[in-house]
Parts: C-alpha cells; sequence; structure tokens
C-alpha cells in the first residue's frame, strides 16, 4: 500500500475523462492515484474536499500585471500570488506595461521578476512597437526567449497590411497572436456590446 504525503478526498474531480468524485493520492509532489476510494491509513496529511472541485491548475491568457511601471499598485509578485490563492497555475503577463513588452530587453527582465513567482508567469510579446499599431516589434528575437504569445495589448491593429507582415514575420515561429477582434471603423462611438439590450436602451452599441 502506497504511503501518500497528501491524500485530497472526496472532490468533484476534473480532469480529460470528465467529472466525478474521486480520492487523489499524492507522493512527494506527484499525483500517484486517483481512485474512487483510497485508503487514509498512512497518508501523512488528508485534505478534505468533499465540498469542492478538484482540477489541474487554471491558466490566464491575459493577465493585466502592473510590473513594470505601476509597481504601486501590482508586481509580479503580488499578481502571482493572487492568481495562486484563485487555482491558476500559469499566467500570461499582457504587453502593454510600463515599458512595452516590445524588446527582448523588457522581455528579459520580466522573467527575471517570474524566476522567483510561485506559479509560472510568461511575457505576451507586443505585435508592434508601443503598442502603437504602426511598426512591428521585434518578435522573432522575443519567441527566440520563450515567448509564444503576442498581442497589441487589447489595442486593434486597423493596417491590414501590417497585419499580414506580422503574421508572416512569425511564420516560422512557434509562437501565436492574439488579434483583439475590433475595429474603429466598425465600432465608432458605441459604448457597450450591440444587440437586444443597446437597442433598448436606445445607445450606440459595439458590435
Amino acid at each position: 500500500m502506497t504511503a501518500f504525503s497528501l491524500l485530497i478526498r472526496g472532490g468533484q474531480t476534473v480532469d480529460p475523462t470528465g467529472r466525478r468524485r474521486a480520492d487523489i493520492g499524492i507522493v512527494d509532489g506527484v499525483i500517484e492515484a486517483v481512485e474512487t476510494t483510497l485508503d487514509p491509513v498512512d497518508a501523512a496529511v488528508v485534505l478534505d474536499a468533499s465540498d469542492a472541485v478538484v482540477a489541474t491548475g487554471f491558466v490566464d491568457l491575459c493577465a493585466r500585471v502592473g510590473e513594470p511601471g505601476n509597481e504601486s499598485a501590482e508586481t509580479v509578485e503580488s499578481a502571482a500570488i493572487g492568481a495562486a490563492v484563485g487555482g491558476f497555475t500559469t499566467i500570461h503577463s499582457s504587453p502593454d506595461t510600463q515599458p512595452v513588452l516590445d524588446d527582448p530587453s523588457v522581455v528579459r527582465d520580466l522573467q527575471r521578476l517570474a524566476a522567483a513567482a510561485p506559479i509560472t508567469v510568461k511575457a505576451i510579446g507586443a505585435i508592434t512597437k508601443g503598442c502603437a499599431g504602426t511598426d512591428l516589434a521585434p518578435m522573432r528575437e522575443m519567441a527566440a526567449l520563450g515567448v509564444s504569445l503576442f498581442s497589441n495589448g487589447g489595442r486593434y491593429i486597423t493596417d491590414g497590411g501590417l497585419m499580414r507582415r506580422a503574421f508572416e514575420y512569425l511564420r516560422n515561429a512557434e509562437a501565436t497572436m492574439m488579434v483583439h477582434p475590433e475595429a474603429a471603423d466598425v465600432c465608432g462611438s458605441g459604448i457597450m456590446h450591440e444587440g437586444e439590450c443597446s437597442s433598448r436602451m436606445g445607445v450606440a452599441g459595439r458590435p
């Protein structure tokens, strides 16, 4: 019989097979058993999870991390701690920090800060310099540092030719671009989502 370092009992376990009530036996940080019932005898710690959902760690694909530039509101460390409490094991920092994550040197600084974080903190590289939507940032150089996601920090890029060059620039890199689905010439002065509610309230919507 395996002596577990930690036994998580009775939780609603969520994994690729679905959701079911199960016990999880862990030895030195590694899951060794997931069964309907596991014997708690010899388990160093038994955690009652009967009122909880037990799942793999969540991943935030666009976290607003204050650092660099707005450390008084939040640092990489405090963002990581807050995320960990909420069940996240990986967060990706949006590029529109100050300075913007549009250069390998800034990415290295974030990676240095992230090395001491309790969870994985990754940088999202900016597609354009300063997230301004005019000149491409050195995405391949950032990809070489391990950056696998690129975006323009919630700002849309209206230049179709620039977007094409961005896609071509990353064509052979192991990276993904996340594009904000909004266009100024379509949204205009809308102030809320366009739909039944905006029509009923008589306000301009943003599709």
